[in-house]
Protein backbone atom coordinates (compact mmCIF):
# COMPACT_ATOMS: atom_id res chain seq x y z
CA UNK A 1 0.00 0.00 0.00
CA UNK A 2 0.89 3.32 -0.47
CA UNK A 3 1.03 4.27 3.44
CA UNK A 4 4.74 5.36 3.50
CA UNK A 5 4.55 7.73 0.82
CA UNK A 6 1.52 9.42 1.88
CA UNK A 7 2.99 9.38 4.86
CA UNK A 8 5.97 11.54 4.38
CA UNK A 9 3.22 14.23 2.74
CA UNK A 10 1.76 14.17 5.75
CA UNK A 11 3.99 14.10 8.40
CA UNK A 12 5.11 17.39 6.91
CA UNK A 13 1.56 18.65 7.91
CA UNK A 14 1.40 21.12 11.13
CA UNK A 15 -1.59 20.41 13.06
CA UNK A 16 -4.00 23.86 12.84
CA UNK A 17 -4.41 25.12 16.36
CA UNK A 18 -8.28 24.10 16.33
CA UNK A 19 -7.40 20.89 15.11
CA UNK A 20 -7.73 17.62 17.35
CA UNK A 21 -5.42 14.83 16.68
CA UNK A 22 -8.66 12.44 16.18
CA UNK A 23 -9.55 15.34 13.90
CA UNK A 24 -6.35 14.97 12.11
CA UNK A 25 -6.37 11.18 12.27
CA UNK A 26 -9.86 11.14 10.29
CA UNK A 27 -8.45 13.38 7.55
CA UNK A 28 -5.68 11.24 7.09
CA UNK A 29 -7.76 8.21 6.59
CA UNK A 30 -10.07 9.65 4.32
CA UNK A 31 -7.21 10.68 2.15
CA UNK A 32 -6.07 7.25 1.97
CA UNK A 33 -9.45 4.77 1.64
CA UNK A 34 -10.05 6.13 -1.81
CA UNK A 35 -6.73 3.80 -2.76
CA UNK A 36 -7.68 0.87 -1.34
CA UNK A 37 -9.74 -2.05 -2.73
CA UNK A 38 -13.26 -2.55 -2.73
CA UNK A 39 -12.72 -5.68 -1.14
CA UNK A 40 -10.75 -4.40 1.81
CA UNK A 41 -13.65 -1.65 2.84
CA UNK A 42 -15.70 -4.65 3.45
CA UNK A 43 -12.89 -5.93 5.75
CA UNK A 44 -12.85 -2.58 7.44
CA UNK A 45 -16.41 -2.73 7.70
CA UNK A 46 -16.87 -6.17 9.47
CA UNK A 47 -14.50 -5.19 11.85
CA UNK A 48 -15.08 -1.06 12.22
CA UNK A 49 -15.27 0.45 15.13
CA UNK A 50 -18.66 1.97 15.15
CA UNK A 51 -17.61 4.72 17.96
CA UNK A 52 -14.96 6.50 15.54
CA UNK A 53 -14.69 8.11 12.56
CA UNK A 54 -17.82 7.95 11.36
CA UNK A 55 -16.83 9.97 7.97
CA UNK A 56 -15.43 6.52 6.66
CA UNK A 57 -18.74 4.95 7.09
CA UNK A 58 -20.49 8.11 5.41
CA UNK A 59 -17.60 8.11 2.56
CA UNK A 60 -18.59 4.77 1.65
CA UNK A 61 -22.32 5.44 1.69
CA UNK A 62 -21.83 8.44 -0.56
CA UNK A 63 -19.61 6.41 -3.29
CA UNK A 64 -20.95 4.52 -6.37
CA UNK A 65 -17.91 2.40 -6.58
CA UNK A 66 -19.19 0.65 -2.94
CA UNK A 67 -20.55 -2.61 -3.09
CA UNK A 68 -23.55 -3.36 -2.76
CA UNK A 69 -23.10 -6.23 0.28
CA UNK A 70 -20.87 -3.85 2.23
CA UNK A 71 -23.74 -1.20 1.80
CA UNK A 72 -25.93 -3.41 2.79
CA UNK A 73 -23.29 -4.56 6.18
CA UNK A 74 -23.45 -0.83 7.12
CA UNK A 75 -26.83 -0.92 7.00
CA UNK A 76 -27.75 -3.92 9.05
CA UNK A 77 -24.65 -2.90 11.76
CA UNK A 78 -26.44 0.70 12.20
CA UNK A 79 -29.30 -0.80 13.89
CA UNK A 80 -31.82 0.09 10.96
CA UNK A 81 -34.75 -0.82 12.87
CA UNK A 82 -33.79 1.03 15.98
CA UNK A 83 -31.00 4.30 14.53
CA UNK A 84 -31.32 7.66 15.93
CA UNK A 85 -29.36 8.53 12.62
CA UNK A 86 -32.55 7.88 10.43
CA UNK A 87 -31.03 10.34 8.25
CA UNK A 88 -27.61 7.93 7.72
CA UNK A 89 -30.36 4.61 7.37
CA UNK A 90 -32.68 7.03 4.94
CA UNK A 91 -29.67 7.84 2.68
CA UNK A 92 -28.95 4.19 2.21
CA UNK A 93 -32.11 2.52 1.98
CA UNK A 94 -32.51 5.70 -0.65
CA UNK A 95 -29.38 4.94 -3.13
CA UNK A 96 -29.75 1.14 -2.15
CA UNK A 97 -33.36 0.67 -3.68
CA UNK A 98 -32.59 3.64 -6.62
CA UNK A 99 -29.70 1.07 -7.51
CA UNK A 100 -27.03 3.98 -7.22
CA UNK A 101 -24.58 1.23 -5.81
CA UNK A 102 -23.71 -1.05 -9.33
CA UNK A 103 -21.40 -3.13 -7.96
CA UNK A 104 -22.14 -6.87 -6.48
CA UNK A 105 -19.33 -8.83 -5.90
CA UNK A 106 -19.78 -9.60 -2.67
CA UNK A 107 -21.43 -11.80 -0.12
CA UNK A 108 -23.87 -10.54 2.28
CA UNK A 109 -26.51 -12.65 4.18
CA UNK A 110 -28.35 -9.90 6.80
CA UNK A 111 -29.74 -13.64 7.81
CA UNK A 112 -26.75 -14.94 8.60
CA UNK A 113 -23.62 -12.19 9.06
CA UNK A 114 -21.35 -14.84 10.78
CA UNK A 115 -24.49 -16.05 12.71
CA UNK A 116 -25.87 -13.24 13.15
CA UNK A 117 -29.41 -12.92 12.30
CA UNK A 118 -29.23 -9.23 11.73
CA UNK A 119 -33.37 -8.73 10.69
CA UNK A 120 -34.60 -10.38 13.76
CA UNK A 121 -36.65 -7.88 16.25
CA UNK A 122 -35.21 -8.42 19.46
CA UNK A 123 -36.57 -5.74 21.66
CA UNK A 124 -40.10 -4.22 22.11
CA UNK A 125 -37.97 -0.52 21.10
CA UNK A 126 -39.08 1.19 18.00
CA UNK A 127 -39.61 -0.61 14.76
CA UNK A 128 -39.03 0.75 11.68
CA UNK A 129 -40.73 -1.13 8.47
CA UNK A 130 -37.42 -2.46 6.61
CA UNK A 131 -37.92 -2.96 2.58
CA UNK A 132 -37.74 -5.95 1.41
CA UNK A 133 -35.13 -5.56 -0.37
CA UNK A 134 -33.03 -4.75 2.27
CA UNK A 135 -33.52 -8.22 4.07
CA UNK A 136 -32.30 -10.00 1.09
CA UNK A 137 -29.03 -11.92 0.60
CA UNK A 138 -26.67 -10.05 -1.94
CA UNK A 139 -24.76 -13.09 -3.90
CA UNK A 140 -21.21 -13.14 -4.59
CA UNK A 141 -17.51 -13.76 -3.11
CA UNK A 142 -17.30 -14.48 0.72
CA UNK A 143 -15.01 -12.29 1.93
CA UNK A 144 -12.74 -13.76 4.53
CA UNK A 145 -12.26 -12.17 8.08
CA UNK A 146 -9.80 -9.54 8.16
CA UNK A 147 -6.50 -10.73 9.63
CA UNK A 148 -4.74 -8.00 11.74
CA UNK A 149 -7.07 -5.41 11.55
CA UNK A 150 -7.14 -2.85 14.59
CA UNK A 151 -10.85 -1.78 15.02
CA UNK A 152 -11.38 -2.08 11.51
CA UNK A 153 -7.95 -0.43 10.33
CA UNK A 154 -5.52 -2.24 8.69
CA UNK A 155 -2.24 -2.94 9.58
CA UNK A 156 -0.19 -0.60 7.42
CA UNK A 157 -2.40 1.92 8.11
CA UNK A 158 -2.85 1.30 11.92
CA UNK A 159 1.11 1.44 12.02
CA UNK A 160 1.02 4.57 10.27
CA UNK A 161 -1.21 5.94 12.52
CA UNK A 162 1.11 5.03 15.20
CA UNK A 163 4.21 6.59 14.07
CA UNK A 164 1.74 9.94 13.19
CA UNK A 165 0.44 9.62 16.98
CA UNK A 166 4.25 9.22 18.21
CA UNK A 167 4.95 12.22 15.67
CA UNK A 168 2.26 14.52 16.88
CA UNK A 169 1.79 13.85 20.41
CA UNK A 170 5.12 15.32 21.60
Amino acid sequence: MAFKTEAEKILNRKLRDDETLDDFFEEVLLKLIPNLSPETWHQMVMEWNWDSYSSFLNWLIKNPKTDKATVLMIYWKSAPRYNKDFGLVEKIEKQYLNGFYKQSNFLFNPKDDVGEDWTVISSDSYDRKIPDIMLKKVEGKKIAEPNDFIEGIPPGMHNLFQELFEVYEE
